[in-house]
């Protein structure tokens, strides 16, 4: 591909919309042109190059001082050498922070380079301009992958992210978002709108503790005080679901639940819900006491389109 870069160039090759937009969407948040074929061979080159910056940096930690009346202060007699170490902390900081973005955005190439088609709305520009900011600073793979899956997205639909999604994410730690996943899994949908029943002590036997939904409730990510009761009032059918187990209620159901935020609505859509199935049809038995007519199903099909599900086996029966 020789020395040929840009948003122009990637055209000519033949890209796809997704990448070409990838591409715009770099150029725009750190203003140059990007090749992200090249990206992992540039993160490889780097890697060595921090090496050497990180030793020369840690050798010379040590401002220069001098001891005048009582005090100790920095000598700035050689002040050429001080310029030159502070160059160095500068040099292998940027550096670190490009290795950052390298690693995101090569990961995000392969998320779209098997997309068909992408919203024709560009990606808003100070989106972007936060996003390749904090982006820099995002050091651990796994956290990298939730950055990518997030530009990915908002590449393919603009708007989907909000910038204080991208706050959130950037104090949060690899752990805290773990933590978020696990208590991802106890969550139900209504109306598409995903809660947590408040039955502690079955959150507890399930290996949730109050503790772990008070660290993400700090991240920002669920509300724990004043929780919301879920009601369930109509004639029809009402329909809660998770991505294997559908639940119908007819007539009136009040129920405690905890909501997320609307950064933790987000951050639920990129991330894989590994539903704790016995958790699931044990609140369902609970809340079956409040109204018999509640019944739980197998889903066989679900997309954000179509919820289908059997429903000649009744999964809330003693016997199954």
């Amino acid at each position: 591909m020789g020395e040929l870069k840009g948003i122009e160039v990637s055209n000519i090759l033949g890209f796809e919309e997704p990448l070409s937009k990838l591409i715009d969407a770099i150029r725009c948040g750190i203003g140059k042109v990007y090749e992200p074929t090249h990206i992992k061979r540039m993160a490889k080159a780097k890697a060595k190059e921090i090496e050497l910056i990180g030793e020369a940096v840690t050798s010379n930690l040590n401002l220069p001082t001098k001891y005048d009346g009582g005090q100790i202060l920095i000598d700035t007699s050689s002040a050429e050498e001080l310029i030159k170490r502070t160059g160095n902390r500068v040099l292998y900081r940027e550096i670190r922070r490009q290795q950052n973005i390298d690693a995101v955005v090569a990961d995000t190439y392969k998320r779209l380079e098997n997309e068909e088609k992408v919203s024709a709305e560009p990606v808003n520009e100070d989106w972007l301009f936060k996003f390749f900011d904090f982006a820099g600073d995002i050091s651990n793979e796994q956290m990298q992958q939730l950055w990518s899956k997030i530009l990915a997205g908002e590449i393919k639909q603009p708007n989907t992210y909000s910038l204080k999604l991208l706050n959130t994410l950037k104090n949060m730690t690899t752990y805290e978002a773990n933590l978020f996943q696990k208590i991802s899994a106890f969550s139900i949908y209504h109306d598409e709108i995903p809660v947590i029943s408040t039955e502690i002590e079955l959150l507890k036997k399930y290996g949730c503790e109050c503790d772990e939904l008070l660290t993400i409730e700090d991240c920002g990510l669920i509300n724990l005080n004043g929780f919301t009761t879920l009601k369930a009032e109509k004639e029809e059918k009402n329909t809660l679901h998770t991505e294997k187990i559908a639940m119908t209620v007819e007539g009136y159901l009040d129920i405690g639940v905890y909501t997320f935020s609307e950064s933790g609505k987000q951050l639920l859509k990129l991330i894989k819900e590994n539903t704790n199935l016995e958790y699931t049809i044990e609140v369902m038995k609970i809340w079956k006491k409040q109204n018999n007519s509640i019944k739980a199903y197998k889903i066989v099909n679900f997309d954000e389109n179509n919820l289908e599900y059997d429903d000649k086996v009744d999964l809330l029966l003693e016997n199954n």
